[in-house]
């Protein structure tokens, strides 16, 4: 699939995912998530795309001490707060306050579509490219591209507008998800839509 097929706006439908503070706070690239992220909720405006937030919230485990080893385990990559934490906190806050998605869910599974009113919202749009922001990219962003892949679609990763705990993470997962969709960064959009 080439870059026409997959930047037409007709054909897109964007999914943010578990984008909050809590989060962005501890990622290792917010400069980059703030510039790209603020890019692309302009430009699905400016181009009609719909957009669904959805937050993937207190997961399901069969063991919840499990779970949160697991989640700590990964924050332990963090890389260490910058000079400009708290301006980046309040850049972000200043970008999700003003943006309003069409659609808000939220879910306790990771798996996205096994949630009936997400998938339903979804297949009612008629939309085959899924391209997905949020937040992290190597658990919530791969696991629901694998699945948007395996149930038809065409997932689009937008990389610079994606992020989580550490750089090395951030660089394997796109490898990964390299290989069920597609990984494009903001800069592409804007060669094809701004040009």
């Amino acid at each position: 699939m080439n870059i026409e097929n997959l930047t037409n706006p007709e054909n897109i439908l964007h999914i943010s995912l578990n984008v909050n503070k809590s989060i962005f706070k501890d990622v290792f690239s917010k400069m980059e998530f703030i510039g790209a992220y603020e890019y692309i909720l302009s430009a699905f405006k400016r181009y009609n795309i719909p957009t669904m937030n959805i937050a993937i919230e207190n997961m399901d485990h069969l063991s919840k001490e499990y779970g949160a080893e697991k989640h700590n385990r990964r924050k332990r990559n963090m890389a260490p707060v910058s000079p400009q934490h708290e301006m980046f906190l309040k850049q972000f806050s200043e970008v999700t306050d003003h943006y309003e998605p069409d659609l808000r869910f939220k879910t306790n599974k990771i798996d996205i579509l096994t949630e009936p009113e997400i998938f339903d919202a979804i297949k009612s749009t008629n939309r085959k490219i899924i391209m997905i922001s949020g937040f992290t990219t190597d658990i919530e962003i791969l696991i629901t591209t694998a699945i948007l892949y395996n149930s038809g679609f065409i997932p689009v990763v937008i990389s610079d507008a994606t992020s989580t705990y550490s750089e090395r993470m951030f660089f394997t997962a796109l490898e990964f998800i390299s290989m069920t969709g597609e990984v494009i960064d903001s800069r592409d959009l804007i060669k094809k839509w701004e040009y």
